[in-house]
């Protein structure tokens, strides 16, 4: 009965498939949830945080922290191998004039064009093939919506395009998100809503509110 099973795989399939070296007989699938450390980053500008990928390789961006030693450099952009982890090409931010270079997250448009959430100089718009670099939103400005007291600073956070084009960047201390018109320009408040400033942000005002009650007594 075996022999009639492999004669029959032999006219099906043709000897070559007994031949196959072992190369080409697919890994099994890894589990849902499997991980493993695909590289480690550098230690300068650190605190990495953006990560994109696109043919074939991982961008992540840094420092995404302030009073850190990376923000006195300026801060970077590494593209890794996927497979391999293998440090491909490094991306060196362009006009940061300091002293608080930062860069959270990142994203692809529809090309070879990644575009950078750079604390300091908006949105940045970087062609990883030919290296060029301009800015493709600014400025962001204070709008003081969110439950801080005092009020706390604008921190862009991240960043993603709806189908028609427009860019939407988050801004983590201000409850807002920004929309940035197809094709870049200055950007404009979208929607802005105090309960997205955080827990950090709602426990620190219900303890001023505490604080405030106490001392009126």
């Amino acid at each position: 009965m075996k022999m009639k099973y492999a004669v029959l795989y032999l006219l099906l399939f043709g000897s070559s498939a007994l031949l196959a070296p072992p190369s080409v007989i697919a890994d099994p699938p890894r589990p849902i949830g499997d991980s493993k450390v695909l590289t480690p980053t550098p230690a300068l500008p650190g605190y990495p945080e953006g990560i994109a990928v696109h043919d074939g390789l991982v961008y992540v961006s840094g420092p995404a922290a302030f009073g850190v030693p990376g923000n006195f450099i300026p801060s970077q952009i590494f593209a890794y191998d996927e497979d391999t982890g293998a440090l491909e090409k490094t991306i060196t931010i362009q006009g940061q004039t300091g002293p608080l270079n930062a860069l959270s997250c990142i994203a692809f448009g529809d090309d070879d064009n990644l575009f950078v959430v750079d604390e300091g100089q908006g949105i940045l718009k970087i062609n990883v093939e030919t290296g060029h670099q301009s800015v493709y939103a600014a400025p962001f400005f204070p709008v003081f919506h969110s439950v801080f007291n005092p009020p706390a600073p604008l921190l862009l956070n991240d960043l993603a395009f709806d189908k028609n084009g427009y860019l939407y960047v988050t801004d983590s201390f201000q409850a807002t998100i920004w929309r940035v018109p197809p094709g870049g320009g200055a950007p404009q408040v979208w929607f802005q809503n105090a309960a997205m400033t955080g827990h950090l942000a709602r426990m620190e005002s219900a303890s001023t509110r505490r604080a405030r009650s106490f001392t009126s007594r």
